[in-house]
């Protein structure tokens, strides 16, 4: 049966494990978490005044990439809006402005020159650097803001991270170890440690396979095997959702998936 163990989890940050899966099923998860959950990020950007030293294409790049602040049940994705059948209003898409000048010195325009006509949604960060304008230059525009998903474009994606990998265990052989320490003094995560004059293991989590511990006992008296049926995964949100709410997501989205499969073939079998 699967089971789900945390190790770490705050708003932006989790970390688990999951045990009776294989690797087919923890990158599907993965995938999931990277390609089927959506988030707002810009997808037009209209320019009225452009004289900095960048070419439009570039800077709508770049507005794209920025992340912002995602609130899913404010909003449809755009070709499910009831309100408009796809060509786009207030119910499905957000618009920004932006209007910047250089008079006498340089002026750095950053993500927090965006002014969101929705408060809710807008940059997670108003640091991000856009162009910078010399003395005479210019930037007006107007960008549009939508729901998306990463298997469209990576500026939907909504994690920074989603990895995996298998579970180690270290294995100490007690009648082989001598306690000479060699090991601890070669793991560079330094999780060993003589403890009541046994060698244990603290926070296997940090353990990196890298078996520099096998290579320094002398007496075989360490080993470190992974589990093929237990996976440790690594989840960072961008900070458009809160994590716990990208992984849910990810597999309600996964179910639906299977569940539609499911009864595809059931309809198959039914009608031979």
């Amino acid at each position: 049966m699967v089971k789900i163990s945390i190790l770490k989890r705050d708003n932006y940050n989790l970390q688990f494990v999951i045990e009776d899966i294989d690797s087919v099923l923890a990158n599907t998860i993965r995938r999931a978490l990277i390609s089927e959950v959506p988030v707002m990020a810009i997808h037009e950007v209209i320019f009225f005044k452009n004289s900095s030293s960048l070419f439009d294409e570039i800077i709508a790049h770049r507005l794209g990439l920025i992340p912002l602040k995602t609130i899913l049940k404010k909003y449809y994705p755009v070709d499910l809006c009831p309100n408009c059948n796809g060509k786009g209003c207030s119910s499905c898409q957000v618009r920004f402005t932006l209007q910047k000048q250089a008079i006498d010195t340089p002026v750095l325009v950053t993500s927090g020159d965006l002014i969101s006509e929705d408060p809710e949604i807008s940059p997670l960060s108003s640091n991000i650097p856009i162009v910078l304008l010399n003395p005479g230059e210019s930037l007006e525009l107007e960008a549009i803001a939508q729901l998306g998903y990463g298997k469209h474009h990576a500026k939907w994606q909504p994690v920074s991270c989603a990895a995996y990998g298998y579970v180690p265990e270290i294995i100490i052989n007690s009648s082989k170890c001598t306690l000479c320490g060699k090991c601890i003094e070669a793991c560079p995560q330094k999780i060993l440690a003589i403890e009541n004059t046994n060698l244990t293991v603290n926070n296997w989590s940090k353990c990196i396979v890298c078996r520099e511990c096998i290579n320094a006992c002398e007496r075989e008296a360490i080993d470190v095997v992974l589990h093929n049926d237990k996976f440790i995964f690594t989840i960072e949100s961008v900070g458009a959702l809160d994590v716990s709410d990208i992984f849910k997501i990810a597999i309600d989205t996964l179910t639906d998936k299977f569940n539609k499969i499911i009864s595809k073939i059931k309809e198959i079998v039914i009608n031979q």
